[in-house]
C-alpha cells in the first residue's frame, strides 16, 4: 500500500534573526501548518519559503536535519527544528535530496508575501541548441519587484 504524500517545508519569519529557518514536516498542506505556528509566542506569522511534497516526507525531514547537524552546529536548539542557515542553502539541500525520490515535487517558492510557481526548465533541443535565456517573467517576477537575498 502506497503511503500518502506529505510535505517538508522551509519557513522564515521576519521577527527572527536573519538566516534563521524552520525546517519541518506536515501531512497536511503547509499553509495550514504555518497558520498553526502563528501564535502569541511569535510576533509575526511565518512565511513559507519552499515546500517539498513526497510520500517519504518523514524520512526527508530527518535526513535534512541530520545533514545540517553533521556539517555544522547551526541548529538553534537540539530539540527544535530551527537552523541558522540561509533559506537558499536549506532549499539547495532539499533539492539535492529530492533528486533521489521518484515522487518528489518542489512545488513553490515564496518570497515574502508573493507566491511564485517554479518554472520548468527548458531542455536543450535535440540539435544541441541552448535553452532560452533566463528572464524574470519566466518565474512570474514582475518588473519593478524588489528581490531580497
Amino acid at each position: 500500500m502506497k503511503k500518502e504524500a506529505g510535505y517538508v517545508y522551509i519557513l522564515t519569519n521576519p521577527s527572527f534573526k536573519e538566516d534563521w529557518v524552520k525546517i519541518g514536516k506536515s501531512s497536511r498542506p503547509v499553509d495550514i501548518r504555518s497558520k498553526e505556528l502563528d501564535n502569541t509566542a511569535v510576533p509575526l506569522p511565518f512565511e513559507i519559503y519552499a515546500t517539498l511534497k513526497t510520500s517519504k516526507y518523514e524520512e526527508v525531514e530527518k535526513l535534512i536535519h541530520k545533514t545540517i547537524d553533521r556539517l555544522t552546529d547551526l541548529r538553534i536548539r537540539q530539540n527544535r527544528e530551527f537552523f541558522n542557515v540561509p533559506p537558499a542553502k536549506a532549499l539547495d539541500i532539499l533539492r539535492d535530496i529530492s533528486t533521489t525520490l521518484d515522487d518528489a515535487e518542489i512545488d513553490e517558492v515564496y518570497l515574502g508575501d508573493a507566491r511564485f510557481k517554479r518554472a520548468e526548465p527548458e531542455e536543450s533541443t535535440e540539435n544541441g541548441k541552448k535553452r532560452a535565456r533566463f528572464k524574470f517573467s519566466m518565474v512570474h517576477i514582475p518588473i519593478g519587484a524588489t528581490l531580497v537575498f
